[in-house]
């Protein structure tokens, strides 16, 4: 009996050295989301100046996060929300940065602030052959004043240029073609170019400054009023013509004296230059100066007389005149 009992416990002891181990359970390593950031902002855009809230949010992580603002010249910033104010013209990129313990990550965003939109519905054209497209095969396309008005999105042109007119021919017949047409004076545009043929006729400059006057108080009701000065007539091919006549006159009569015509007419071109320049000034109206201009491009855009522009001529004249009544309004997109 007792060496029954002896064997059991050996048995059982046995038997317990046999059986595994039981594993201690091992618990998983929490998981943490990475952290993710997204900006908005209640308005991304506005005409000449924006005022907005931009707003970050940030998950993930441990939850503990810190903002830092970048690109931000006028803001109020409190923590996830900035109040930001912007009055200059361009794209403004702006961006939040959010630190959490583990990690830090960045996000951005453009904010824009655009020219106030200035729609244009009609284009005038007051003048002489310089804006009637004088010498070209098709005026009524290719001339400055068509292809400008083309930049626009729905223009209506009225060009009452005509060939040969003058200060005095602008006032009483141009003038009145328009006032008796009923026309818009709305949103629109209005150029004056005129002055070439005033020269040309002999026309004192006093004479032109009143009638000069009176054109620009015919056009009182419209607010966009652009003149321009008149180019450098002395580069006619005539005043040569003329310089040759008057020569042969002088000799003919025993008159030992020379007159430069050249000389003359620049003088007067520059008196009637100056006379538009302050009536501009005066009145507070811009001035294309087209008197440089013309006088700095090649013969090649001109027609032999040298003082008419062919149709590159005209393009390039459009271009100028766009380029200039973009900087009077510099807060404006004229469409």
């Amino acid at each position: 009996m007792r060496s029954l009992t002896l064997l059991f416990v050996i048995g059982l002891v046995l038997l317990m050295a046999c059986k595994p181990e039981q594993a201690v359970p091992v618990l998983p390593t929490p998981v943490i989301p990475p952290l993710q950031v997204s900006l908005s902002a209640d308005r991304m855009t506005g005409e000449l100046s924006l005022s907005t809230t931009l707003r970050c949010k940030a998950m993930g992580s441990d939850g503990n996060y810190a903002y830092s603002w970048s690109g931000l010249s006028a803001g109020n910033c409190s923590g996830a929300e900035c109040d930001v104010m912007i009055k200059t013209l361009g794209n403004h990129s702006v961006g939040c940065s959010v630190s959490s313990k583990n990690s830090t990550t960045s996000v951005s965003l453009v904010l824009q602030v655009t020219k106030r939109a200035k729609p244009i519905a009609d284009v005038y054209v007051f003048g002489d052959s310089l804006s009637y497209g004088y010498g070209l095969v098709d005026p009524a396309n290719e001339s400055w004043p068509v292809l400008y008005s083309r930049s626009f999105n729905s223009a209506q042109l009225h060009n009452f240029a005509v060939t040969g007119a003058d200060s005095r021919y602008l006032l009483d017949v141009e003038l009145s073609r328009f006032r008796n047409g009923s026309y818009p004076v709305g949103d629109n545009l209005v150029f004056v170019w005129i002055g070439a043929n005033d020269i040309q006729y002999l026309v004192a400059p006093q004479v032109f400054k009143q009638n000069y006057g009176q054109i620009l108080d015919g056009l009182s009701n419209f607010t966009d009023v652009i003149l321009m000065t008149i180019p450098d007539v002395s580069r006619l091919s005539v005043a040569n013509d003329f310089q040759q006549g008057l020569d042969s006159f002088l000799l003919k009569s025993g008159l030992n004296i020379k007159v430069d015509v050249k000389t003359i007419s620049q003088e007067v071109v520059t008196q009637y230059n100056d006379i538009i320049k302050a009536e501009g000034e005066a009145r507070h109206l811009p001035v294309i100066d087209m008197f440089d201009f013309m006088s700095s491009v090649p013969d090649s855009i001109l027609y032999s007389d040298r003082v008419h522009p062919n149709e590159e001529g005209h393009s390039l004249i459009a271009k100028r005149v766009s380029a200039d009544v973009g900087s009077f309004y510099p807060d404006d997109e004229l469409i």
